[in-house]
């Protein structure tokens, strides 16, 4: 028996046909928004981790509106299926209450499955720690269609 691919939670939303809404860019779906850094730290079960300290910490990974390829962030959870971090209903509350820093902690939404098949085990015991800054643009009209 072939071992399964790991299937990340961004691989799932690239090849899922969405009924409703198509896929956009990010400066299409996000145009008031000049820059963003997005900070994450990613541990295992429930690890500690201090904001205050967050710029510290060695193993965090940093991504800008450049190097952001979809609204997930994967899970480096070798055994973890499905997994991530979904940050895009954050920036949308970021938007709407004009926050121009947010921080916060989630679980991934994966689970760890065997490396022989794809069957479910558990959740997945990783979390990601995540600092999130915008600079707006300045003066950017939304325009709203109906179809």
């Amino acid at each position: 028996m072939t071992p399964h691919k790991k299937m990340n939670a961004s691989d799932i939303y690239h090849e899922t046909e969405h009924f409703f809404e198509s896929k956009a860019s990010f400066e299409k779906t996000f145009p008031q928004i000049e820059q963003i850094s997005i900070e994450v730290v990613e541990t295992e079960e429930n690890e500690h981790i201090d904001f205050n300290d967050f710029d510290k910490i060695r193993n965090r990974y940093r991504y800008t509106k450049e190097s952001l390829i979809g609204e997930f962030i994967d899970c480096r959870n070798p055994k973890c299926q499905k997994g991530g971090l979904l940050f895009g209903g954050n920036l949308f509350k970021m938007i709407d209450e004009k926050l121009t820093e947010f921080q916060g902690t989630e679980n991934c939404r994966g689970y760890e499955a065997s490396s022989k098949d794809s069957k479910r085990r558990n959740d997945c015991c990783h979390q990601f720690h995540f600092k999130v800054k915008i600079k707006y643009m300045e003066n950017v009209k939304i325009t709203l269609t109906s179809t």
